[in-house]
């Protein structure tokens, strides 16, 4: 009896303090200072016990992980009707959209407008925007802010690089009128994938939304 009991506590204890399973999951650089961090705490919230590691990257090599099945999902984006090509086996859903806003060092001489229009910055050498056909141009968001805290440079950005802590002190954002254009963030996997982890993370982001 003594044994058996032994037995039971050591399966507990490894239930109760090791990983029982693994998630992978790729997301678009810049995401993890504004959004991204929430949903991976809610998730350990009732899934302590599961390892995620976490691949960070530009949105095409990320896509190129899940197409490999390198990652079990992904999180990435789009801008407008920039449409996603999906492969056949690929399931997707829309969690976020944003308006876009321009941001700027807070000595810029635009620093103190409450809004601005697309042409008042169009022509600036640090908007992300193809100025002719409005394809998302993706760049490291973290070089980008740099850029803009120590120079007169502009960017359109989507709404959330707001929360980008790092750069608050240094940085203005200032709502752009006359631009209907949106930064989607979409979560993708795999259709037929049998990982029921990936699906608890699925049903945990979508309690969150």
């Amino acid at each position: 009896m003594l044994e058996v009991n032994q037995e039971c506590y050591e399966m507990i204890h490894y239930l109760n303090h090791e990983n029982i399973g693994e998630l992978k999951l790729g997301y678009l650089k810049g995401i993890e200072h504004c959004i991204m961090i929430d949903h991976i705490q809610n998730f350990y919230k009732d899934h302590s016990h599961i390892n995620v590691k976490l691949y960070r990257d530009s949105r095409q090599q990320i896509e190129d992980m899940l197409r490999n099945y390198q990652v079990d999902c992904i999180l990435t984006s789009r801008v407008g009707d920039d449409l996603i090509n999906f492969e056949d086996d690929w399931q997707y859903q829309r969690i976020y959209s944003y308006p876009f806003v321009v941001a700027m060092n807070k000595n810029h001489q635009l620093a103190k407008e409450n809004y601005l229009h697309y042409f008042d910055v169009k022509n600036q050498t640090q908007v992300i925007l193809d100025t002719n056909e409005l394809h998302f141009i993706s760049q490291d968001l973290d070089m980008i802010l740099m850029h803009l805290a120590i120079s007169q440079d502009t960017a359109i950005l989507a709404q959330f690089t707001q929360d980008y802590y790092a750069y608050q002190k240094y940085l203005r954002y200032i709502s752009l009128q006359d631009f209907p254009q949106r930064f989607h963030i979409y979560i993708i996997w795999h259709k037929n994938t049998m990982n029921d982890i990936l699906h608890a993370f699925l049903q945990s982001i979508q309690k969150s939304l």
